[in-house]
């Protein structure tokens, strides 16, 4: 365990640490707080990370005003023998902080809901600005709206879009946190391409095609045949198909 120096800040204003850490991909670092640093049984685990890659990973944790006035880090044990490299600055809690976690669930090909956790503030509004996937904030390229739930539920998006989305806490006083992000999310098309097309059943004057459907709920298809390089829009279309599709076709 690698613990602090003492901290008066943590008992009256709270941290934030920045450390970079630097280990083999998929250890595990247990950070928190302990409050007697000769007594390992005294460690409160705040969160755990994991780290991703074996190159140096930014890391950050705000932790709020506590009893305790140590921080530690804590070997995660995912391994017989771990090695880490660690590089901490500690900076006092800002006022209002900024969310982390930011998430997206429920995407369809117009909307999507958007999640982040608070990052201990008390907020109860947020800023999201969003945009195509690579826009600069602060642009025209970009959306801001102001958010009182979260989840944010955004609609009238393009299908088929990459999207990029920051969000920002609204604290009391109209002070704000800063910006975090971009997390970046796809829309899916409203009407997807079937696959595995096949044919079955076949004679010399008929045939049975069949497909699996995209999963957009359809129930009717077009389907274009013709003589084997045929360029589509001159080929036979047969409109509205079912799945599967009986066509028969003339011998020559």
């Amino acid at each position: 365990m690698l613990i602090s120096p003492e901290i008066a800040e943590l008992t009256h204003d709270g941290v934030q640490v920045q450390f970079s850490a630097k280990g083999a991909n998929g250890q595990e670092l247990e950070l928190g707080t302990i409050t007697d640093p000769n007594d390992a049984s005294t460690f409160t685990v705040l969160a755990t990370t994991t780290l991703t890659s074996s190159s140096f990973e930014d890391i950050e944790i705000n932790i709020p005003t506590s009893t305790d006035s140590y921080f530690a880090v804590r070997h995660g044990q995912t391994g017989t023998y771990d090695s880490y490299y660690l590089d901490f600055s500690f900076v006092e809690l800002p006022n209002c902080v900024k969310p982390t976690s930011l998430n997206v669930t429920g995407i369809t090909a117009t909307s999507a809901d958007l999640t982040w956790i608070s990052g201990g503030s008390g907020e109860s509004s947020w800023e999201i600005e969003y945009g195509i996937d690579g826009f600069t904030q602060g642009t025209i390229d970009g959306t801001i709206v102001s958010a009182t739930s979260n989840p944010y539920s955004l609609s009238s998006l393009l299908e088929s879009a990459d999207y990029d989305y920051y969000v920002r806490a609204n604290c009391s006083g109209g002070e704000f946190s800063e910006w975090v992000g971009p997390f970046s999310f796809t829309t899916p098309a409203s009407c997807l391409v079937p696959s595995m097309l096949s044919a079955s059943n076949i004679t010399s004057s008929s045939a049975d095609l069949s497909w699996t459907s995209g999963g957009s709920g359809e129930s009717s298809w077009e389907v274009e045949y013709g003589i084997d390089g045929f360029t589509q829009g001159t080929g036979t279309l047969v409109s509205p198909a079912t799945n599967p599709q009986d066509i028969w076709f003339n011998r020559i």
